[in-house]
């Protein structure tokens, strides 16, 4: 792994950090009108993972490509 893939990766995971959002909230309105108490917690779980995509921290491999050499 280099750091090209690095940044790749962590762009990628944004990404489908930030498709997801919008994908969950356009599920959530028919969801909300038929069952609403599934509906939020719909939600509430797709956000939550579409935050954490977005929020994701560098991998391992990653943080030690990034650590400078002494």
């Amino acid at each position: 792994m280099n750091d090209k893939d690095c940044i790749q990766e962590k762009r990628s995971s944004r990404i489908l950090g930030f498709l997801a959002i919008p994908f969950f909230l356009f599920l959530n309105i028919p969801l909300m009108l038929l069952f609403p108490v599934l509906g939020v917690g719909f939600a509430l779980a797709g956000l939550a993972i579409a935050a954490i995509f977005v929020l994701a921290p560098s991998s391992a491999a990653c943080r030690l490509i990034a650590e400078p050499s002494p």
